[in-house]
């Protein structure tokens, strides 16, 4: 069903013509077809894995993802991708601080923070626009 959906919304956005007025069809097919992998992610990882480990995979998995759809979407200029990044990094988070700290062993929220933060953190100045430059300023010794 994702890979289905995910096809046809990605020819319908690629067989649209420059012309004709924005269509969100495509974005949405593209969207409900994420969101079917994602749970897919999430079932595969937890009947396969531990709990903490398939928990601690599944959301790393998100961060990596929610971190290329908001790079994605800040270097084509594409806010509807960006709000997708933003969102699904904002799901990770809030389940690691309301659901994941208080369920996991004393280890599990320790790696799962260790490297969904630094993930976070590695990307927190990529495609930062350098909008105020600072030039040095020279004094005139008359």
């Amino acid at each position: 069903t994702a890979a289905g959906l995910g096809v046809v919304g990605w020819v319908y956005l690629q067989t649209r013509v420059a012309g004709e007025e924005k269509n969100h069809f495509a974005e949405v097919l593209l969207g409900v077809s994420a969101f079917y992998l994602l749970s897919l992610v999430w079932l595969i990882s937890h009947s396969v894995l531990a709990y903490d480990v398939a928990t601690t995979v599944s959301l790393i998995i998100y961060t990596v993802l929610g971190l290329a759809l908001l790079l994605i979407g800040r270097t084509q200029d594409n806010k509807l991708w960006q709000l997708c990044g933003g969102v699904l990094l904002g799901l990770v988070v809030a389940r690691l601080l309301l659901i994941d700290v208080w369920q996991m062993d004393l280890v599990g929220p320790i790696v799962t923070f260790f490297v969904v933060g630094g993930l976070l953190i590695s990307t927190a100045f990529i495609g930062k626009n350098k909008s105020t430059t600072s030039s040095p300023t020279h004094l005139d010794n008359n």
